[in-house]
């Protein structure tokens, strides 16, 4: 194991839940390689939650950085999907899916996004119906073939109880 996997590996271990300063460390530690990138995106699966929501919480700092994911993470990613648990590593998967490179991802693994998204659409958690509906409109952006089913769910986001939900599809329909 390289060191600077070895020192990211330290920072997650130092997630206690609440105070995020040990995972901006690792983001700001340099630039992945695609260890580092796999290792974290196997762990979106972890039985440890704080684990799996400090991951996703890095990934999704590393892709906000522009450094880009390698085709194998976004495999990992996309093998897990059924997986993930945790509602944070759901919401923060669904707040990077605009850097994953899906533009040109085959129908059958679009499919899988979209039926994972689809389900994180329905959870209880407002913050993850709303980014989980943003998720399927930035899919719908370069797969035409799902602009109808994104329309509805922008349709479904402005009538939702939740006031973060309403805003999210205010934030969509602004082009955010």
């Amino acid at each position: 194991m390289s060191s600077s996997l070895s020192r990211l590996l330290i920072h997650l271990g130092e997630f206690d839940g609440t105070r995020t300063e040990p995972l901006q460390r690792a983001v700001d530690d340099g630039v992945p390689g695609p260890e580092a990138w796999a290792r974290l995106a196997g762990l979106f699966v972890s039985d440890d939650l704080l684990e799996s929501q400090a991951a996703s919480w890095v990934v999704k700092g590393w892709l906000e950085k522009g450094h880009p994911i390698p085709a194998e993470a976004v495999e990992i990613l996309e093998g897990h999907l059924d997986r993930i648990a945790d509602a944070w590593t759901r919401q923060h998967l669904c707040q990077s899916l605009r850097h994953l490179g899906l533009a040109d991802a085959p129908a059958t693994s679009i499919d899988r996004w979209v039926g994972a998204i689809e389900a994180w659409r329905k959870e209880p958690r407002p913050f993850l119906r709303a980014w989980a509906t943003d998720a399927l409109y930035r899919l719908a952006e370069a797969h035409p073939e799902l602009k109808e089913r994104a329309a509805t769910a922008l349709r479904e986001a402005f009538e939702d109880p939740a006031a973060s939900v309403r805003a999210r599809a205010r934030r969509i329909q602004a082009g955010r």
